[in-house]
């Protein structure tokens, strides 16, 4: 993808300061949104800009200035379709984390990275425009809101259960007979097998997302993210709002989002969503490579017996891009 010099300008928008690192940061992601999008359009997998992406490719035909990550979406359908096509048709170094690919994932979420480390290799970094960190978009399924009222509180129930219970077992706990006793009954309640012998938190959150599942659209009269609809009662929209897509604009690319947005956007956001309010709704640590940031400074700092200021860690990140590209500073 091409980007003006002038893009990765640090600017103040909305009264917020971006950084230079973090507009290199949204057009890295911008790639892994157009792989996404590739695959999608070869494989008619129908797919939505969510959360603050959607906010932001309407209010501001891009990133919501405080934002730093792509968030996507798609029907349960979709969505069990891309987990299992996508593994094997994304491009490398493109690779798919899924809760049925990677027994180490614990979200219903997928997600779609460019990597796992920071990469100062100079084809990585011409790639990803200068941006040496990993970065990847979520991708949440869409689940359906079931008509019959008993059986939507028993499956919110379930789903409440088994999520008190995968926040409370050890991945790998020795089974004692308390441990059985719960997993018995979790099977017994949800229909499902569970494995004893492999990690239980990710066997537990398998049977949450097939719980969050029940529906279909026949038997529904709404559409949800499940697992914050049967927790906490978040939002749900009418069935209809993504039967279709329209594409707008996103910076210098086109972004499908739902054709009947105004809704979704209202039930999140509230009827003045066009008014910016700086962090609204901000989910993780921001910017999202602060972590990242931090783990090259402890192995530095290991290395060589010293510590680091913030400045200090910046100029090496530099220092190592420009190196990367053949130029000296």
């Amino acid at each position: 993808m091409f980007f003006p010099n002038e893009f990765f300008k640090a600017q103040i928008c909305d009264n917020f300061y971006i950084e230079e690192m973090m507009k290199r940061a949204w057009a890295a992601e911008m790639e892994v949104l157009s792989e996404v999008i590739r695959v999608c359009r070869e494989h008619d997998i129908p797919v939505f800009a969510d959360y603050g992406t959607l906010l932001g490719a309407v209010r501001h035909k891009g990133f919501v200035p405080w934002d730093d990550d792509i968030d996507l979406c798609m029907k349960r359908e979709d969505f069990m379709r891309f987990v299992e096509i996508a593994p094997h048709e994304l491009q490398s170094p493109f690779m798919l984390k899924s809760i049925y690919n990677d027994s180490s994932h614990l979200n219903a979420t997928a997600r779609v990275n460019n990597g796992q480390y920071m990469n100062f290799d100079k084809q990585f970094l011409e790639q990803f425009h200068g941006c040496p960190y990993a970065v990847g978009i979520d991708i949440f399924p869409l689940d359906y809101c079931l008509k019959d009222k008993e059986r939507e509180s028993l499956q919110h129930k379930c789903i409440q259960l088994v999520m008190s219970a995968a926040s409370s077992i050890p991945a790998d706990p020795t089974l004692d007979s308390q441990v059985l006793t719960l997993i018995d009954s979790i099977e017994k309640m949800s229909g499902e097998k569970i494995t004893r012998t492999n990690n239980l938190q990710h066997e537990l959150k398998l049977v949450v997302d097939k719980l969050s599942a029940w529906g279909n659209y026949s038997d529904s009269d709404g559409i949800c993210h499940m697992i914050p609809y049967a927790l906490a009662g978040d939002y749900r929209v009418s069935l209809d709002c993504y039967d279709s897509s329209i594409e707008i604009p996103f910076f210098n690319m086109m972004i499908p989002v739902p054709a009947k947005y105004e809704e979704i956007l209202i039930a999140e956001y509230g009827t003045n969503y066009m008014t910016p309010i700086i962090g609204c709704k901000q989910a993780h640590e921001y910017p999202f490579y602060k972590k990242q940031k931090k783990a090259l400074r402890d192995v530095v700092e290991k290395e060589f017996h010293a510590k680091l200021s913030d400045e200090e860690i910046d100029d090496l990140i530099n220092q190592k891009i420009a190196l990367s590209y053949g130029e000296t500073k």
